[in-house]
């Protein structure tokens, strides 16, 4: 355990890829969902009443029921998963909440570093900047392999995806003279 925290304060951050509770397009279905049960609603007790609900109307509630809503990428994170760099080698550290059930509606936000396993690492070759991408996406499948919970949940690897590219490892290694 000692020896994970010490890697991790000695090594650099590359990327912090968030874990959610579901992806954005599961998200939007149950917004999408949960919108027209509301808007169906308020039509529903305007006939009631004898009225209609005009298009500036329904315009107005749609504002106000995404007011009430929540944003999906900073409310749904349940963990991260931190890729580092330290000595020509990339390490991927684990960071969770201690809840024991994931929900879209998780109480308990806090979270630690998971030092129950080995982070795992990948050794760069000086000669091939190109799978770098590939090598911290196998720290990433690695670390979620390890961790049957995390299996059904969303990870984010938008930013490995973007970045990882623009990456070399002779631009990395100056990392490890600072």
């Amino acid at each position: 355990m000692l020896k994970v925290i010490q890697l991790h304060m000695k090594s650099k951050i590359l990327f912090a890829i968030p874990i959610y509770v579901r992806s954005l397009e599961e998200w939007h279905k149950d917004y999408d969902a949960r919108e027209k049960q509301y808007l169906d609603q308020i039509e529903q007790n305007n006939r009631r009443a004898g009225g209609s609900l005009g298009s500036t109307e329904r315009i107005q509630y749609q504002v106000w029921f995404n007011q009430s809503s929540s944003p999906w990428q900073y409310n749904e994170i349940i963990g991260f998963i931190e890729i580092r760099y330290l000595n020509n080698t990339l390490y991927g550290f684990l960071f969770k909440s201690q809840a024991k059930r994931y929900s879209p509606t998780l109480k308990n936000k806090k979270i630690t570093l998971d030092t129950s396993f080995s982070p795992p690492s990948e050794k760069l070759d000086t000669n091939h900047d190109q799978e770098i991408k590939h090598k911290i996406q196998r720290i990433i499948d690695l670390i979620v392999r390890k961790n049957k919970k995390f299996r059904k949940y969303f990870v984010d690897t938008e930013i490995v995806q973007n970045v990882a590219p623009m990456l070399s490892v002779t631009k990395l290694s100056t990392l490890d003279d600072s």
